[in-house]
């Protein structure tokens, strides 16, 4: 599977993405919230329906601080995107895991 071009994604995929970011964003904040990680260390992830592809937290970046687009958008063999939000930052160690659960 080769890594896909974001200037090729469909404005409809590109809205399901940008949506998946702000659920996973959000889902972060719950983590926090219900005391289920402890400084960086534990995260979500989120598939793209109809794509092969998910978002996931960027490694070392703290739960307050984490946006939308802060998250990193990967292929489903764990690549990251390049040229994407997100995509300047390393993906959570637990990238490889996620990828083969999807």
């Amino acid at each position: 599977m080769s890594t896909p071009d974001p200037t090729e994604f469909s404005p409809d995929l590109q809205t399901v993405i940008d949506q998946v970011r702000v659920e996973v964003a959000a889902l972060h904040g719950e983590l926090v919230r219900y005391g289920l990680v402890v400084w960086t260390a534990g995260n979500v992830s989120g598939r793209v329906p109809g794509a092969d592809l998910f978002v996931i937290k960027p490694s070392g970046v703290s739960y307050d601080e984490l946006a939308p687009d802060d998250l990193v958008l990967c292929d489903l063999d764990g690549h990251v995107v390049p040229g994407t939000p997100g995509s300047q930052r390393s993906p959570s160690s637990d990238t490889a895991a996620h990828a083969y659960v999807y």
